[in-house]
């Protein structure tokens, strides 16, 4: 609400206002008992401003469908086999022509390896990276609509992510390219115009994710009828996980997941053996 909103006078909000935040909801991906809220929450506020005189009636509010949102596609690991069997080259311009770029490669190694989210990709900075102990700290994540860093996760805990080989050797290569490789603030996924202080946008992740899926005959109509996003990394691991017989609660601590009634647990190297046996079968 407050980055539509928040610099509006009330009396400037009308229906046309109010229908074009929800619409924009939807276009984004929320469901609709998601969006109802926000409507909820703006048909409060300005009721309370009509009782205060601030506003001569508070305008006709039109809540979204509670239509489920389709269900988020899944590629089988045979695709994800191939998808990462060749260097992905990406078409933008900055890249250097003459080599391959692993930005978007690694990012989706990583969010396929570990279920990521893609903002808490892009929080990684030089200081999160353990890779001599085979890990990542998560803590943070980067808000795209804001543009800025939140010092949390979505679901506010902190976990170390342990990484396959595949995925490690990426990064050391990635690091190679880094220019701002003595700044232990600056993010592992950087911005070419600010490496120091703005992590590379999600179009670069999320391009190189649909260049690939095109390279292994997943063209644009095929990828948007099976809906698959590069949030589908989380539902991927998931899955292969659970089908490898892995226990729910240590996938839910890779993942993040953890519900309140749950303690957090934080497993070691070797406690993760036969979660990395697993992603090693796949990603190698």
């Amino acid at each position: 609400i407050l980055p539509v909103f928040g610099e509006m006078y009330l009396g400037d909000i009308d229906k046309h206002k109010l229908k074009a935040f929800r619409n924009a909801l939807y276009e984004k991906g929320y469901s609709g008992s998601v969006i109802n809220r926000c409507l909820y929450t703006m048909k409060a506020i300005l009721e309370d401003a009509e009782d205060k005189d601030l506003i001569n009636a508070v305008p006709k509010i039109v809540t979204a469908s509670n239509t489920p949102r389709k269900q988020k596609g899944i590629l089988t690991p045979e695709e994800v086999t191939r998808l990462f069997s060749f260097e992905w080259e990406t078409p933008y311009t900055h890249c250097h022509p003459s080599r391959p770029q692993f930005m978007g490669y690694t990012a989706n190694l990583l969010a396929a390896t570990t279920g990521l989210r893609l903002g808490e990709l892009q929080a990684v900075t030089l200081q999160d990276l353990h890779l001599e102990n085979g890990y990542i700290r998560i803590w943070r994540s980067w808000d795209n609509r804001l543009y800025k860093l939140n010092q949390t996760t979505k679901t506010g805990r902190e976990r170390n992510i342990f990484i396959p080989e595949k995925a490690k050797n990426c990064i050391y290569q990635l690091l190679q390219q880094h220019p701002a490789l003595d700044n232990p603030d600056a993010f592992l996924f950087w911005s070419d115009t600010k490496p120091d202080e703005k992590p590379a946008e999600k179009k670069v992740f999320i391009s190189a994710l649909f260049n690939a899926l095109d390279r292994i005959g997943i063209d644009e109509e095929s990828r948007k009828e099976r809906n698959v996003t590069f949030h589908s990394w989380r539902y991927f691991l998931n899955s292969l996980l659970i089908n490898s017989k892995i226990s729910i609660q240590k996938i839910q601590s890779i993942t993040g997941h953890l519900t309140d009634q749950m303690s957090q647990h934080y497993y070691k190297l070797d406690d993760m053996a036969d979660v990395l046996q697993v992603t090693e079968a796949i990603f190698n």
